[in-house]
């Protein structure tokens, strides 16, 4: 998945009678959360032009996202950020190593804009893929290992940062609308979330 990807799904989005069209947020995981750095970079500016539906083949630049979430990412540098950003990943992680993430608050020093960063220190790539196991696995030299602890706060960490940006809704893991290890599904004409795929499989949050 690309930024560019994003953008043309957020072209798409914001023209869905159930959907709120400007306060649109992404969030993606391993690759997908590394293409959500892109997004948040204004200097990608040409990942922005998509052919919106319905108006022939004319690009057409799309606005930026209001929030972003990226779980596990390859931290690359941002330079001229956009978009509040929450990043999520594990110590342990050794396909992605969190030690790459401290520039990311190098690259938003001078903004304004929000970013957060939270490390789980006993956590490794896909820490919160519940088909894993908590007894983990190998990958291609690397390890994965389920982790429902950090799953559990990186959950709440992501539905409070998207509430605070688009008003997303259900913020209580006890509430109805939550499942183990998934966030709440939205009903009705809603504020919204693009998702960017991890490459591991199919799987994914519904998002709020």
């Amino acid at each position: 998945m690309t930024a560019y990807d994003a953008y043309a799904a957020k072209a798409w989005s914001s023209t869905l009678d159930v959907v709120i069209p400007d306060p649109i947020g992404v969030i993606g995981w391993s690759h997908g959360g590394t293409a959500v750095l892109a997004v948040v970079d204004s200097a990608c500016a040409l990942q922005r032009e998509v052919v919106r539906p319905g108006t022939g083949a004319r690009p057409d630049k799309v606005g930026r996202f209001k929030v972003a979430v990226a779980f596990y990412p390859y931290a690359h540098s941002v330079s001229e950020p956009d978009t509040p950003l929450l990043v999520l990943i594990g110590a342990r992680d050794d396909i992605f190593p969190a030690r790459l993430t401290p520039g990311l608050k190098l690259d938003y020093a001078g903004s304004e804009l929000e970013r957060s960063l939270t490390k789980y220190p006993d956590s490794c790539h896909a820490f919160d893929v519940e088909a894993v196991g908590e007894q983990g696995l190998q990958l291609d030299g690397h390890h994965l290992r389920y982790d429902p602890r950090s799953t559990a706060d990186a959950l709440q960490r992501t539905s409070d940062f998207l509430r605070k940006y688009i008003g997303a809704r259900d913020p209580n893991p006890a509430s109805p609308g939550w499942s183990k290890g998934r966030l709440p599904a939205r009903a009705a004409r809603a504020h919204t979330t693009v998702t960017l795929p991890s490459h591991l499989d199919g799987r994914r949050h519904a998002v709020p």
